[in-house]
């Protein structure tokens, strides 16, 4: 979540303590951690993928196109670890399988103070 979506919703995520706030709408993996709270974009899962923007978000960790994915989360006691998890690369008009399946991007929230 980026620009000014992002600016009306901060207040509300800094007032309750928000640690990661998940959205889809764009057709790519994106990753970005803005005052206290991680952000990821995640819309991989099959639609047409879209080409990057040429502006890259304040606070971007990490960006990824043309990339077929989905976002493993796996919950730990008060720990989580995420991690962007590659199904294919779209190239040269085509769908070409990643079988190894290696976490692009993975990271870990701690529990808030």
């Amino acid at each position: 979540m980026n620009g000014p979506l992002r600016d009306n919703w901060e207040g509300v995520f800094r007032q309750y303590g928000v640690d990661i706030v998940f959205n889809g709408h764009m057709h790519w993996y994106e990753h970005s951690y803005v005052h206290g709270s991680h952000h990821v974009v995640t819309g991989g899962g099959g639609v047409p993928l879209q080409d990057p923007m040429e502006s890259v978000a304040p606070g971007t960790v990490c960006r990824r196109h043309n990339i077929l994915h989905y976002v493993r989360v796996t919950v730990d006691g008060d720990t989580m670890r995420v991690e962007m998890i590659p199904v294919a690369s779209i190239y040269d008009g085509g769908v070409h399988p990643l079988p190894d399946g290696r976490p692009i991007d993975p990271f870990t929230v701690p529990p808030s103070d």
